[in-house]
């Protein structure tokens, strides 16, 4: 599957940028699941080894957005969501702590299906919860225990 030639340049930008500061950055989400899919999507997630100040430094117009210390970066038509990694799984609400690394960020997502990333540099896909193949069963499956899925539903 070629990935790399569906990511947007400003996109591979970001992530280029991101790395030659030192950082690690990957495509996770949503729209990496779109792109497996071959849907579209104007939105993209980049997860990273990178803090809000750290982020900031590297793009001085990105701005906080929400409450998990993710930056946004809006470059043509594309919002792009920086958060740093976290290290709180399992859940997300309310605390949260940066830190781990692509493989704990992933384990605290919901389903296993937005839990793969893309290494853009390697040009590899990470996907330790088996994501593509519940994808391509078209199965939505938690990551982890069910829970804490009950447990947002509950809160809403």
């Amino acid at each position: 599957m070629d990935i790399k030639s569906k990511i947007p340049e400003v996109v591979r930008h970001i992530i280029t940028s991101l790395e030659a500061a030192g950082f690690k950055a990957y495509i996770v989400g949503g729209a990496l699941r779109d792109i497996i899919l071959g849907r579209p999507n104007p939105d993209f997630d980049i997860a990273t080894s990178a803090l809000p100040a750290d982020i900031t430094s590297v793009f001085p117009n990105a701005v906080p957005y929400g409450n998990f210390g993710t930056m946004l970066v809006v470059a043509d038509d594309i919002k792009v969501e920086i958060t740093p990694f976290r290290d709180d799984a399992p859940g997300r609400k309310p605390n949260y702590i940066f830190g781990g690394n692509i493989y704990t960020d992933l384990s605290r997502r919901d389903f296993t299906i937005n839990s793969i990333a893309y290494d853009l540099t390697a040009d590899i896909l990470i996907d330790p919860f088996n994501g593509q193949k519940d994808l391509s069963e078209g199965i939505i499956r938690c990551t982890g225990n069910t829970k804490r899925i009950w447990k947002i539903l509950f809160e809403l």
